[in-house]
């Protein structure tokens, strides 16, 4: 199949065994090309479009507490929409205020901080702000 895409571009699926997509540019230029390794599974269909990842899972947290520091390491796997993470520390669940908010960085993200707090939680942040999806409020570790 063939869809036709913005500035002249078109995108093709190729199908059969190898199930190929490649984008063209407009002067027939192969800008992005890619296979599907499994061959369990069976597409003679492919199209290019926006994505968002949301998962349905709550986002991970794991602090490390060493005297007065806590590490705290952070990772919503799939989400694509993170911006910021807000971290959470008060003395227990239902208690809890932020501590601090640091940029999204990859897979895991991790900050450190001073508290003498023993309970936290995490929240995954969009661009404009708002709370995406909360951690679990989980006691730290030493």
């Amino acid at each position: 199949n063939m869809q036709t895409l913005a500035g002249g571009h078109a995108f093709i699926g190729w199908g059969g065994d190898r199930q190929n997509m490649t984008e063209f540019d407009s002067k027939g230029r192969v800008v992005w090309d890619a296979r599907l390794l499994s061959t369990a599974t069976d597409s003679y269909r492919a199209f290019k479009a926006p994505w968002v990842g949301t998962p349905t899972n709550k986002p991970l947290i794991d602090a490390a507490i060493a005297g007065n520091k806590v590490t705290v390491s952070m990772s919503w796997n799939g989400a694509t929409e993170i911006n910021k993470w807000r971290v959470l520390a008060g003395p227990a669940d239902g208690q809890l205020t932020k501590l601090g908010e640091v940029a999204w960085k990859d897979l895991e993200t991790a900050a450190s901080f001073t508290t003498s707090q023993p309970m936290f939680q995490v929240e995954a942040l969009g661009r404009d702000g708002s709370v995406l999806a909360r951690s679990v409020v989980e006691a730290a570790h030493s």
